[in-house]
């Protein structure tokens, strides 16, 4: 069978924990103030070797490294956020900045 995610796409630091969670030993742990973790989605990252542009918002092109294929019920993902995208075997493949998000009606759209 295809596996439609198989990549791995982090938003370093951005979700703040709020809830206790356990370590792991099992141990209940309180959040320190301000303590925040990554946000770890499946995608599936295609490399832009063909130099491709997008129209951007103000009617430029933007230049991108990446597009990354998200499931549709993504959150919107902010414009120049941080990411680091993984293979499935938990190797870095890339980084950089997001430059536009799109979701369409079978997918969402990152471009990195």
């Amino acid at each position: 069978m295809v596996n439609q995610y198989p990549d791995i796409i982090i938003f370093p630091g951005t979700n703040e924990v709020t809830e206790p969670y356990q370590n792991g030993n099992g141990d209940w742990v309180l959040p320190e103030p301000g303590q925040v973790e990554d946000i770890t989605q499946k995608c599936r990252v295609e490399v832009n070797n063909s130099g491709s542009r997008v129209p951007g918002n103000d009617g430029g092109y933007i230049e991108y490294s990446f597009m990354i294929y998200l499931p549709v019920d993504t959150v919107e993902v902010p414009f120049d956020a941080s990411i680091i995208i993984k293979n499935d075997k938990e190797e870095q493949i890339g980084k950089g900045k997001t430059k536009r998000f799109f979701r369409g009606k079978l997918n969402a759209r990152l471009w990195v």
